[in-house]
């Protein structure tokens, strides 16, 4: 039955005259409770939080302790490389409790075996600061797994300041109660000194429910997403499981005779693998990189992506995706980056790039170029601890030893 099931579900997400009529209601689904939480918070009185920068101690690139809590799942291990540049880093990783999490995360096994985890992170990082004391926790979790005690037992216990990253406020800010603690973001703002969110709009939901927010996007690793010789065999491509408003989008080219290729679970019926080993070769392949920026089913709500900055960050073919006003602070739209308003706006943007590959190369060189200046996951990190008052301002990133250099530091506890 779950089978069936499933096979149903994937011919409905590819078949165009189902989604024609179902896509709709789901785009309602999603936008009626943003607009209503977006407008829950806008009433709100926000109290701005006093600056964080008063640091113990004072380190410089090299010098800095990290305990990293974050799972070895997806794109989570491209973190680690640029976050051992900047010092030791001691990472506990916690996924089996996200597999386990994805099956039956309402269970009392779930609920236990999430407890357990809880407690031996703090007991990894109490192993990990009697070796060298640590300077920062750095996470990157919501509140289905990590639970707020744990992250306040480290911060009363220790007085390390606590970060975390979250890249899925606008479509994961609250997922209902697990247990003892509400999951998504919103059960745990308040536990860490900083919560770094990576949409605008965000800042004042964290700092309404008690937490200290930062606008930050997500950042690349250029040791990882670097420009080869590598010809383009590829004249569009997308990368990405099937789910959302992506059926509708591929849909639309298809009926337009664009040959994209398509790569991603999910996509099984068009030939493309549900498993992409290296996403780097596919990027540098393509000539048209193409991105969603959409959350969800919807397209009119946006948030940044990673792909927005692993893409350029490739310096391979032109990178286009959904216009986003967060994302056009960081790249000049037209020169390093393309984006689209409208399905009829990026069909026009395609027609006219596929011939014309040299400019895509000019385009996804300033991409990369304007990576490398401003938008590493080092570059990231050393503003959060520029925020925490452990970095001094004007500290830089190191520079890359090896533009095809691929470190991946074995911290983990």
């Amino acid at each position: 039955m779950r089978r069936l099931l499933s096979a149903l579900k994937q011919r409905a997400r590819t078949n165009g005259l189902v989604q024609h009529f179902i896509h709709p209601l789901r785009v309602r689904s999603v936008e009626r409770p943003y607009r209503r939480r977006r407008e829950y918070y806008a009433r709100k009185k926000i109290v701005p939080s006093p600056s964080l920068r008063d640091a113990k101690h004072k380190r410089s690139i090299g010098n800095v302790h990290t305990f990293a809590l974050f799972p070895s799942v997806s794109w989570h291990e491209t973190l680690l490389p640029e976050l051992a540049l900047l010092g030791p880093v001691d990472r506990f990783d916690y996924a089996d409790l996200v597999r386990l999490g994805h099956r039956q995360r309402h269970s009392a096994e779930f609920q236990e075996f999430r407890r357990r985890i809880n407690s031996e992170a703090i007991q990894a990082f109490e192993r990990a600061h009697q070796k060298q004391p640590v300077d920062w926790l750095f996470a990157y979790a919501q509140g289905n797994h990590i639970l707020a005690s744990t992250i306040e037992t480290i911060r009363e216990r220790y007085g390390v300041p606590c970060v975390n990253m979250s890249l899925d406020d606008k479509q994961s800010w609250d997922m209902g109660m697990i247990g003892e603690q509400r999951q998504g973001s919103i059960g745990l703002v308040s536990a860490f000194d900083l919560w770094w969110t990576s949409a605008r709009v965000t800042v004042d939901w964290v700092n309404a429910e008690g937490g200290r927010a930062i606008y930050l996007p997500e950042g690349c690793s250029p040791e990882t997403y670097y420009p080869t010789d590598q010809q383009f065999d590829i004249p569009v491509s997308f990368l990405g499981a099937n789910y959302g408003s992506r059926p509708k989008m591929i849909h639309f080219l298809g009926k337009h005779g664009m040959p994209v290729h398509i790569f991603g679970h999910g996509w099984k019926s068009t030939g493309g693998p549900s498993w992409v080993e290296a996403p780097v070769d596919i990027f540098r392949r393509s000539q048209i990189n193409l991105g969603n920026g959409g959350v969800l089913h919807s397209e009119r709500i946006t948030s940044v992506k990673g792909r927005d900055f692993d893409i350029p960050s490739t310096g391979g073919g032109l990178y286009l995706t959904t216009y986003n006003a967060d994302l056009a602070q960081h790249f000049r739209i037209g020169e390093e980056i393309l984006c689209w308003h409208s399905h009829d706006e990026m069909l026009e943007l395609l027609r006219y790039y596929l011939p014309r590959p040299d400019e895509c190369r000019e385009i996804a060189h300033r991409a990369r170029q304007r990576c490398l200046s401003e938008h590493r996951w080092s570059h990231r990190y050393i503003r959060i601890l520029q925020e925490l008052g452990i970095l001094d301002e004007g500290t830089q990133p190191p520079a890359i030893a090896s533009a095809s250099l691929v470190s991946q530091p074995d911290h983990t506890l």
